[in-house]
């Protein structure tokens, strides 16, 4: 969905889908009226394939003059913010502007935001794609009219026209604590709008949908240490020990993460060197079926010179356009520590575990 979608006519689309299916199919009844009389048959037949081409023809044409004549009118969504934490308060309007006296049944806006996933699964030569949906907010606002929207209501108690004019209602909603950071990935998505539309009695309603963003909750930073590795693991080259040892499991935007590698073995000419990586996950789940992806976004060498064993000390650069991690209930973005040890002419050592990217702006 875009930032503004203008005044968007939904049920224009679906009365002219069906003009053009109807002219359509009255061209081919047309055609038919040329064949018919070419081959003799008589003029009534011809005409009576003939008249209901013109009149869809005539119907399309009446369409697309009536959605014109109600594009004048205009509907617009105005946010205060589109940019908003959990907990805080989407403020906004709704204005609709009317050139001439209309008849409008109800006004209404809803608020959605949640999470989108889509898994593809192939099953052989064939490929179903799942779809699944998990809202963390969807309901209808209350509407405050203002001004010459407040002063109609009280006059005609809605059984009136509203006279030409702008008519202005506030709302304002919630963003619950749960609300999950939007980002967008492979097979998920976290997004948020509101959606504004007018029912009038006779003629085309109006719809406007417009997105707003969901940022990171403030965090403090806290260095929370973090130590992880594989114990002891026995391999054609003996009995080897990875551990790591981190100074905080979270790191900023365009920070840093330090920490120690500690190696332990009893053939240490055996390492050929020590890899560090920050790795980008992706998963989404639909309907039982999930998908991962997985991207190395930084990686840094230790040299290991002479077979040394024992403690490595690494810094690795977080890139500032590392997204920061994010939970939800059906997809998750999140940051993977590897550490990589390489072993001549044996099994490569691996650790890994999580690790947390804040947002820059915290």
């Amino acid at each position: 969905m875009g930032n503004e979608r203008g005044v968007e006519k939904r049920d224009a689309k679906a009365i002219a889908g069906f003009a053009r299916i109807a002219f359509t199919s009255l061209l081919i009844l047309a055609f038919v009226a040329v064949a018919l009389g070419a081959t003799g048959y008589s003029v009534f037949l011809s005409l009576a394939c003939l008249v209901p081409l013109l009149v869809g023809f005539l119907l399309a044409w009446f369409t697309y003059l009536r959605a014109r004549s109600i594009s004048r009118e205009s509907l617009r969504l105005e946010l205060e913010r589109d940019k908003l934490r959990p907990v805080e308060i989407l403020r906004g309007s709704v204005i609709l502007t009317l050139d001439r006296p209309r008849h409008m049944r109800s006004l209404q806006v809803r608020v959605w935001g949640g999470e989108r996933t889509k898994v593809t699964v192939n099953y052989g030569k064939s490929r179903t794609t799942y779809v699944q949906e998990f809202a963390w907010i969807d309901r209808d606002l209350d509407l405050v009219p203002e001004g010459l929207a407040a002063s109609a209501v009280v006059q005609g108690g809605g059984d009136a026209p509203l006279p030409p004019g702008t008519y202005r209602y506030r709302f304002e909603a919630s963003i619950p604590d749960n609300a999950v950071p939007s980002w967008s990935g492979y097979d998920a998505r976290v997004f948020s709008f509101v959606r504004a539309r007018a029912y009038f009695s006779r003629g085309l309603d109006a719809t406007q949908d417009k997105d707003f963003i969901i940022l990171h909750p403030f965090s403090d930073d806290e260095k929370k240490p973090n130590i992880f590795g594989i114990e002891k693991q026995k391999l054609l080259s003996g009995t080897q020990e990875i551990q790591v040892s981190l100074d905080s499991r979270s790191a900023r935007q365009g920070g840093t993460i330090s920490g120690r590698v500690s190696i332990s073995l009893e053939n240490p000419k055996k390492v050929r060197g020590v890899q560090v990586q920050l790795a980008e996950r992706e998963w989404a789940t639909a309907k039982g079926h999930r998908s991962t992806h997985v991207q190395i976004r930084s990686s840094h060498s230790i040299p290991v010179a002479g077979g040394y064993v024992g403690m490595l000390p690494f810094i690795l650069p977080v890139p500032e356009d590392v997204r920061p991690s994010v939970r939800g209930s059906i997809s998750n973005l999140g940051h993977l520590l590897r550490v990589k040890l390489d072993i001549k002419l044996g099994t490569d050592v691996f650790a890994e575990d999580t690790v947390v990217i804040l947002s820059r702006a915290g």
